[in-house]
């Protein structure tokens, strides 16, 4: 059985004794802080070695590219983020040279 974890994003990441640890969180529903803006809680932590931290960041980098090229993000000064499309993508990547990026058919 497969277990699938949902994130609204990354908290932090810190290297300590040899491995990259990556904070997850999401939103609590219902609660916002002073800016109107939800508030976020840590829910779990993926441990890795560096060297799996770095293949993920580098099929990481190889989505973000395809997703610009297909139109779907538009890169934007640094700071600013990015403009995101509103249609849905699916993105499967079983390993680094599977990276595949599919938009709406």
């Amino acid at each position: 059985m497969e277990q699938e974890i949902f994130a609204d994003g990354i908290g932090g990441i810190v290297f300590e004794g040899g491995v990259m640890r990556i904070d997850l969180m999401s939103m609590i529903p219902g609660q916002r802080d002073k800016d109107n803006k939800p508030q976020l809680a840590f829910r779990q932590r993926i441990v890795m070695p560096v060297e799996g931290f770095l293949n993920s960041y580098k099929i990481f980098q190889e989505i973000i590219g395809k997703m610009e090229q297909s139109g779907l993000i538009a890169r934007q000064p640094a700071g600013s983020g990015a403009e995101i499309s509103k249609n849905p993508v699916v993105v499967e990547s079983p390993a680094p040279a599977g990276a595949e990026i599919r938009g709406p058919t």
